[in-house]
């Protein structure tokens, strides 16, 4: 049994952890739960051996581990699946999985290899990935992964570690429909073995799906924990947020413009003879399984991966300017150690700079009117955007990229890791910045989100678009089976 008790932690005077308490048993999936800057993510880095200055114990089996660093906490038996990627991108799936204990022993005592062997460590690891169906080569190079196969990844090293607590934080934000359900059996297998689980999620409908129990923070306190067959979807949200969320209606047929992206005979290494347009105030929806070449259709229209073909975006008044919102934030959407603000004001430097001087006041009122007009928590403008919670640096990202008033966004994910009444002003930002007269590429793994925010889905299967869905006239179902079987 793992025992947390009277965890508390402070930044800068602000109390983050206020006397927490939090037990998980063998043999069961615990969800801890709570709006973004609940406090989830600071526990987690109590057990990861992060803040060895915060107060109370932490008990394994009625004995106390030592937390002080992270090298002590994975001795301890604590492995953790982070929401934010810590692969090295240059190295192989294999190398990633074994990295830094490529010289631990196996179950039965034997050393995996006395010399390391790229052999061995591709043998290893393709054992472990086809043991838990997790559908990744071992030989892969990671920085050329989709996000959701870098998360499986990471998922698999935990699991090579073979640690006695697994703590997996937003492992399925990034995941889509196949590779959510392998994740759900890797916890059943985890379960039967007895492994302790905690399951971090925004996720609701998961965690009532496969969480033996919930517990649920709020601003640094542990409020409840429950059996998730007594409780509802509804309570939950409510413990979480402290009143009742609704969520954005679906908006009526919109006033659509001038064809504002076109994309005619797209083809690279993954996807062939892609053709779509977009008009202005429209919003597409685009999906696809790991493998479909969705990922690499939406980086080559922003100029990340080299492509065939035509692609075309064509703004008002010479307003031609594509925003992106990439899925994966912390690599790729923030400057952690630079100040919110900074972050923000990125966006227009180029064309508010004078003589390459920087305009701070610009940059300073900017910063904090995106800041208010969002909601973004923070100490200030000047706060590092790193110490965030995750929905915080998604909506940073966000109003940087609208202060620089695009004629085309494309969106990867917008709530991945996001809490649910975040998620709806996010979704609330969408729908307005496709009012204003900007076309919208919306890639997601979150088959709710795109029936609710695209008018148009575009289907992709084995490198092609294979269907085409009007939202207004198809189901959720429909959506499913377009996906499996073109």
């Amino acid at each position: 049994m793992l025992t947390m008790r009277g965890i508390s932690k402070s930044f800068s005077g602000v109390q983050v952890l206020d006397r927490v308490d939090f037990e998980v048993t063998p043999c069961e999936v615990h969800a801890l739960l709570g709006a973004n800057g609940a406090g989830k993510s600071t526990l987690i880095k109590v057990l990861g051996g992060l803040y060895p200055d915060a107060e109370g114990q932490t008990l394994l089996d009625e004995r106390r581990i030592d937390l002080s660093t992270p090298k002590t906490a994975l001795l301890s038996g604590i492995g953790i699946v982070h929401q934010e990627f810590d692969l090295v991108p240059e190295m192989t799936v294999a190398e990633n999985i074994y990295l830094g204990f490529e010289n631990l022993h196996l179950a039965d005592g034997r050393p995996l290899w006395q010399r390391i062997s790229r052999r061995k460590l591709i043998e290893a690891a393709g054992a472990l990935l086809n043991e838990y169906k997790l559908g990744i080569e071992p030989d892969a190079v990671v920085r050329k992964l989709p996000a959701g196969a870098q998360q499986l990844t990471q998922i698999a090293r935990v699991i090579a570690l073979g640690s006695r607590v697994m703590i997996f934080d937003e492992p399925t934000a990034r995941l889509g429909l196949r590779d959510r359900e392998r994740l759900f059996d890797v916890f059943a297998t985890l379960r039967a073995s007895g492994k302790l689980i905690v399951f971090v999620t925004h996720y609701l409908d998961e965690v009532m799906a496969v969480a033996d129990r919930a517990s649920v923070m709020r601003d640094g306190r542990m409020m409840v924990t429950t059996q998730t067959s007594a409780t509802t979807v509804g309570e939950l949200s409510r413990t979480m947020v402290g009143s009742d969320v609704h969520g954005p209606a679906k908006r009526k047929q919109p006033t659509l413009g001038a064809t504002a992206l076109s994309v005619k005979g797209l083809s690279g290494p993954t996807f062939e003879d892609v053709s779509f347009d977009i008009a202005g105030g429209e919003i597409v929806g685009i999906v696809g399984h790991l493998g479909s070449g969705r990922h690499e259709v939406t980086r080559s229209i922003i100029g990340q991966i080299p492509a065939r073909g035509y692609i075309s975006a064509h703004g008002d008044a010479g307003r031609t300017r594509i925003g992106f919102v990439p899925e994966n934030r912390r690599a790729e959407g923030i400057f952690a150690e630079l100040p919110v603000g900074t972050n923000i004001a990125i966006g227009f430097l180029r064309e508010r700079s004078i003589l390459s001087l920087l305009p701070l006041r610009a940059m300073e009122t900017t910063g904090a009117d995106v800041v208010g007009r969002l909601q973004i928590k923070t100490a200030g403008t000047e706060q590092k955007i790193g110490q965030l919670s995750g929905g915080n640096q998604q909506k940073a990202v966000f109003g940087r990229e609208m202060v620089s008033n695009p004629s085309l966004y494309v969106i990867e994910a917008p709530t991945v890791g996001v809490d649910v009444k975040a998620a709806v002003e996010l979704h609330n930002e969408i729908f307005k910045l496709a009012e204003r007269g900007s076309a919208i590429l919306l890639a997601t793994d979150d088959l709710d989100e795109v029936m609710l925010m695209a008018d148009r889905i575009l289907v992709m299967l084995r490198g092609r678009i294979v269907k085409e869905l009007d939202t207004r006239r198809t189901t959720r179902q429909d959506l499913v089976s377009a996906m499996g079987a073109g």
